[in-house]
């Protein structure tokens, strides 16, 4: 049997008519999930909580759906956590992945663009649109991308969560 060479490029590119706001309400959000995020974050304000700021067990209803990812410079991004929902939405496991502007598929090219905005504008976004995954049917989903910044004030992780909205 012949594998196609371009399996694994399709299996990446997941994501179909995404867009992406910024997060001004919590009412703003059609998912519960993200929804409890962004009030977390926006708790915050008019600072940016830090990643030591975060404490899982504060938030029970959401490992699952977290995803956490790394700044490594201008562009340049790693994903140091997700969970199995999150996981199992977009159709592959990323952790410890590395992506950027520059290289990766071209879902991973957009993600480090968009993510790069979140870190250098220091503002949470709201994300929606919907999954084509392989051998399965869209699934519409909403995310939340909050920044999270060091003592510095430099945007060090981008914490967020994924939900499928039904």
């Amino acid at each position: 049997m012949q594998q196609d060479p371009n399996r694994d490029q399709k299996r990446e590119e997941n994501f179909n008519k995404v867009e992406r706001l910024p997060a001004l309400r919590a009412d703003q959000f059609v998912s519960p999930l993200p929804r409890k995020l962004f009030e977390w974050w926006a708790g915050f304000a008019p600072a940016l909580p830090s990643r030591d700021d975060f404490d899982i067990t504060q938030h029970r209803s959401l490992p699952a759906n977290i995803f956490l990812i790394e700044v490594l410079g201008p562009g340049h991004f790693l994903y140091r956590l997700h969970g199995d929902t999150v996981a199992d939405l977009i159709g592959r496991r990323t952790l410890n992945h590395e992506f950027s502007e520059e290289n990766g598929s071209i879902d991973d090219r957009l993600l480090a663009k968009h993510m790069w905005r979140v870190a250098t504008e220091k503002v949470a976004y709201q994300c929606f649109g919907d999954l084509a995954i392989m051998d399965r049917e869209f699934i519409n989903f909403e995310s939340v991308d909050c920044p999270l910044e060091n003592e510095d004030g430099i945007v060090t992780h981008i914490l967020g969560v994924f939900a499928e909205v039904r």
